[in-house]
């Protein structure tokens, strides 16, 4: 994108112009609820939750499937004794249900062994022919979705402490289910205890009048048609009511600062400091700074430089005896682990950097992460007039690596009529990692809850 900007100015400028817009951020919070980050932290919510396995296939590899999920399953729990297995689902309790995909019933001519969940029954479904093997990340997204089912089927949160938003009455989220007719409420109330509503314009089973009033901010003036670009709408106690939309516009990184990084990086050592002898030089130099440092590592690295001699090094193998010698860190789960003292190996990368303008690696420390990608980065609120505002939820800054997945789009708030912005209040409510394992959500979490209530079917 960089490439193709510095194009446009060089090539291009007599005809157009292209800028960026900087906007001013009214509100930041940052991404540290991590929930699913650790076994530990999931047994406050499992603890006595029995579970139950229920094998539908009845094969070896099924046998084996069972098996490896017990194991994994463990972690999370604090008493062997409530994971069971059977044949049947069990009322009240987490069901996995191992079964066939729907083609392999298709072919067969059989019923498809798949169930819906109810208030009765939460149910997950691992099919055989694309979970012979399970892993943990597999393991850790399934038990959220049947802790998410089952706050539903209590109609009480559970994995989320909603009087800490210390909001007054009852708020209410709607969204669309892929009828073109149907709307889904959720009203929460201030102790977290909700309820669902449906309608879909023919019928609701409760409060007609109550609902009706919200359909026309839900659908497009004269055809009547849904909102493609809605996502949802918000209502506070004093009925405010907020619209959400996805817009076509994202958040862009500190493009030219990464580029001269990046610059940096690939640029070769300088021509006074390309051999053994001047890079020990160097070394030997740094050892002079009052410091604990442990010199004899330092003292191996000179004498490997020394080695070398008036010969050239290249930066990339400048940057591997360092590693060798003073240290680096290797990824195992969500932490880095130091395999020998990093931190001696980065203050001599940081002299290299501020005494000779020679730079070995990106940086990755937090402060870097803040400067050239907080575009990417947590929940960003802005824009906000009297009747709209703006906001993006990006990544965790743990969790920034060597790439983003995803570019951050921007969401466009609306206050309806004579409405005021209540979307401040819920920014908190997208920071959680229970929507999408390990990530946080891009809008308010209950409508993850809408969406898995679609799905919910009568008790059977």
């Amino acid at each position: 994108m960089f490439q193709v900007f510095n194009s446009i100015q060089e090539y291009l400028s007599e005809y157009m112009s292209v800028n960026f817009s900087t906007l001013e951020i009214a509100r930041s919070i940052e991404l540290k609820n991590t929930l699913l980050k650790s076994p530990k932290q999931l047994h406050s919510k499992l603890d006595g939750q029995a579970i139950h396995i229920v094998d539908r296939v009845n094969d070896e590899d099924s046998t084996n499937l069972v098996i490896t999920l017990k194991e994994f399953l463990l972690p999370y729990i604090t008493d062997e004794k409530l994971i069971t297995v059977g044949k049947r689902d069990k009322e009240n309790t987490l069901n996995f249900r191992i079964i066939h995909d729907v083609e392999f019933y298709e072919k067969r001519g059989q019923k498809d062994e798949s169930l819906s969940s109810t208030d009765k029954f939460q149910r997950q479904h691992l099919t055989i022919e694309s979970t012979k093997s399970v892993s943990k990340p597999i393991v850790k997204t399934i038990i959220k979705e049947q802790l998410i089912k089952r706050d539903i089927s209590s109609r009480t949160l559970n994995l989320f402490d909603w009087p800490k938003l210390q909001l007054k009455g009852i708020w209410t989220f709607a969204a669309w289910d892929e009828d073109t007719d149907h709307v889904i409420f959720m009203e929460i109330q201030p102790n977290g205890n909700f309820e669902f509503y449906e309608m879909d314009g023919q019928d609701i089973l409760f409060n007609w009048q109550k609902f009706e009033k919200y359909r026309k901010f839900m659908t497009e003036d004269g055809s009547g048609d849904k909102i493609n670009t809605l996502e949802g709408l918000v209502v506070s106690d004093a009925g405010e009511i907020n619209q959400i939309f996805i817009t076509d516009e994202i958040s862009i990184p500190h493009l030219s600062k990464i580029e001269a990084i990046l610059r940096e990086v690939e640029t070769e050592l300088p021509e006074n400091k390309r051999n053994g002898n001047e890079l020990a030089d160097i070394v030997e130099e740094f050892l002079q700074e009052p410091s604990d440092l442990d010199i004899e590592k330092f003292k191996l690295l000179s004498l490997e430089l020394i080695k070398i001699g008036s010969q050239p090094i290249s930066k990339g193998d400048f940057k591997s005896l360092i590693a060798q010698y003073l240290g680096t860190t290797r990824k195992v789960g969500d932490k880095d682990i130091d395999v020998s003292s990093t931190s001696e190996a980065t203050r001599f990368r940081d002299y290299l950097l501020d005494q000779y303008q020679i730079r070995l690696k990106f940086p990755q420390d937090n402060q870097s992460k803040e400067d050239l990608f907080d575009a990417s980065l947590n929940i960003k609120y802005f824009g906000e007039t009297e009747k709209e505002a703006y906001y993006f939820v990006g990544d965790r800054k743990e969790k920034v690596q060597f790439s983003f997945k995803d570019a951050c789009h921007l969401r466009k708030i609306v206050a309806v009529d004579d409405s005021k912005l209540i979307f401040r209040q819920l920014l908190e409510t997208m920071d959680v990692d229970f929507v999408r394992t390990g990530q946080s959500t891009v809008i308010p979490f209950p409508f993850k809850y809408i969406r898995e209530y679609k799905n919910f079917g009568v008790a059977k």
